[in-house]
């Protein structure tokens, strides 16, 4: 019977061999990138190519309360929800305990606006249908824009959806109830969903992943917001 040995040193040659040609196994342009940097995530880049906006608002001014156009209370619309998408809210937030006395209270504080008549703002299409102007407004972010787009984006698992609602006799100031209300049940429920214990106090950021979604339910402006939240600091009760 005959036994073949392996020539000792024809695999490390061969190996050599290959380690030494620029482009095996990785694409062109890539040699010499080591498995971990090819593997790194691309990060998340929103809303590059700019966004569009669809807008709806009721043209009975008696609605809404003024002497304002349908399509300056469209624009006024945008420049809220692009900066909720960009800037958001501060918020502050105090959870009702029936026990303790406590009444729920729920703050925001708008952190910054897109400037009123940006030159990145286009107005693409209006349309009058049944007594309600649909608008589709395109916006293209600054370069500072795109950079807190991208911080925001970052915060993949601290995200969470809720829904308001608001009085459709008030306009616009109602549409603003529904929204905001969405967002208090958010930051609810993701409080909710991390701390079995009910804070005395959560503190934070909070914006827009998208813009809301509106629709009229009942009479009612109703809401459905989904936002990424920068939660800062949580006080808890204290125990003796």
């Amino acid at each position: 019977m005959t036994i073949r040995t392996r020539d000792p040193l024809r695999f490390p040659v061969l190996l050599l061999f290959l380690m030494l040609l620029p482009s095996f196994g990785t694409p062109r342009g890539t040699a010499g990138l080591s498995i971990a940097s090819a593997q790194t995530p691309t990060p998340p880049r929103p809303y590059e190519g700019g966004i569009t906006l669809e807008l709806w608002t009721t043209e009975d001014s008696i609605i809404h309360g003024d002497e304002s156009s349908p399509e300056r209370r469209l624009l006024a619309e945008a420049q809220y929800t692009l900066s909720g998408l960009v800037y958001g809210w501060d918020f502050s937030y105090t959870p009702g305990d029936a026990q303790r006395s406590v009444a729920e209270r729920f703050e925001l504080e708008q952190v910054g606006l897109v400037p009123w008549g940006s030159p990145g703002l286009r107005v693409r299409d209006l349309r009058a249908v049944e007594g309600t102007l649909h608008g589709q407004i395109d916006y293209s972010f600054s370069a500072p824009e795109q950079a807190r787009l991208r911080e925001w984006a970052s915060f993949t698992s601290a995200r969470a959806s809720g829904t308001g609602r608001g009085d459709l006799l008030q306009g616009t100031p109602g549409k603003i109830t529904a929204i905001e209300g969405a967002v208090h049940q958010a930051v609810r429920a993701y409080l909710r969903s991390r701390f079995p214990n009910r804070p005395r106090e959560a503190t934070g950021s909070v914006a827009f992943v998208r813009p809301p979604r509106i629709r009229i339910v009942s009479g009612e402006y109703e809401a459905q917001v989904t936002v990424a939240i920068d939660l800062r600091d949580v006080r808890d009760y204290l125990v003796f």
